[in-house]
Parts: structure tokens; sequence; C-alpha cells
């Protein structure tokens, strides 16, 4: 443990002990394929794992029109091999998308030739 700083305080703010059970948590970026969506969720392709609950921020373009929603990992399996490359089938529902991006998501689901 350093010892403790004895000079003059040179902070603007005063600091407090944080409570307990306080964390951190740092984002990761993972590249994944969106292999299908539907206005609940997609099915994801990517070589990074992912586990059952982690939460996420997906960004895409749609049609040339940007959608972000908020997403939970619900389920993960190993997809397909190529080479030493496993590549994980992620499936992920929207906990939270944003008005213009739902409008997005409808239309695109909507005007797919093989949605009938």
């Amino acid at each position: 443990m350093p010892p403790a700083y004895e000079g003059r305080e040179r902070r603007r703010h005063p600091r407090v002990t944080a409570p307990d059970g306080l964390l951190l948590s740092v984002p990761i970026v993972i590249n994944a394929e969106v292999l299908d969506i539907s206005n609940g969720g997609a099915l994801l392709s990517a070589s990074d794992p992912l586990d059952v609950g982690n939460r996420g921020h997906l960004r895409m373009l749609l049609d040339r029109e940007p959608f972000n929603a908020w997403v939970e990992v619900r389920r993960i399996h190993p997809g397909t091999v190529t080479g030493r490359e496993v590549r994980h089938r992620i499936g992920v529902s929207f906990t939270a998308v944003d008005a213009a991006s739902r409008r997005t998501l409808q239309r695109f689901v909507r005007d797919d030739p093989k949605n009938p």
C-alpha cells in the first residue's frame, strides 16, 4: 500500500468512501454479423462468446438508416467452425429502442420481400 500523502491537498472536489458492491463495468466491442432480426430481437454470429444475461448496445444500419438498441443476451450456441474459428450464435432481445430506431426496424421488417 503506498504511503499516505502528506502534502497540500490539490483535488478540486472532496472524495468520499464508495459503498460496498459498487462496480465499474468496462464495455467491450465485438464485431458480429446479424443473421436475422425481428421487432423483438436478433440472432447474431460472432467469434467472441458472450454470457446469457450480458447487456449491451447494438448499433447498425438498416437500409442505410441508423438503428440503435439496448439488448440482452438470451441464448448462445456454438455455430459454424471455419478453419480454427468458431462462430457463436447469439440470440438477443431488445430491451430499449428509441422511437426513430423502432420506426426504422418496423419499416425494415415490413418491407422484407421474404416477409409475407
